[in-house]
């Protein structure tokens, strides 16, 4: 919690846990950022949704998925893309006992460069 406060830009975090052999399905996250702009009263507000890899044991069967394109990473990394109209799905597969866990962030788009 300490070093999340620290984040420049930060709007929002959630922590998402995956339990072994389900997914999160498809969607975009355009009403978090609706949400974001209701919140702030502000309908100007753009930026990036970011995930962070909290506990990702299996990278490979614990992935990020853009149609036909998964993204995979590691405990600790991070990985940005425009979540607001961009669908996605998280998947995991692997071990029976590996949760996959991510803080997601919306973070806004004048603190982060590209």
């Amino acid at each position: 919690m300490e070093q999340a406060f620290k984040i420049p830009g930060m709007l929002d975090m959630c922590i998402n846990f995956i339990r072994p052999g389900k997914m999160l399905p498809k969607h975009h996250d355009g009403y978090v950022w609706g949400w974001i702009r209701d919140s702030f009263g502000d309908n100007t507000i753009e930026g990036y949704t970011i995930s962070f890899g909290v506990d990702i044991p299996e990278p490979e069967n614990q992935a990020l998925v853009f149609g036909e394109r998964t993204m995979v990473w590691n405990t600790g990394e991070f990985r940005g893309f425009c979540g607001e109209d961009t669908v996605h799905y998280m998947k995991n597969e692997g071990n029976p006992d590996h949760w996959r866990v991510t803080a997601v962030m919306e973070i806004e788009g004048k603190y982060f460069n590209v």
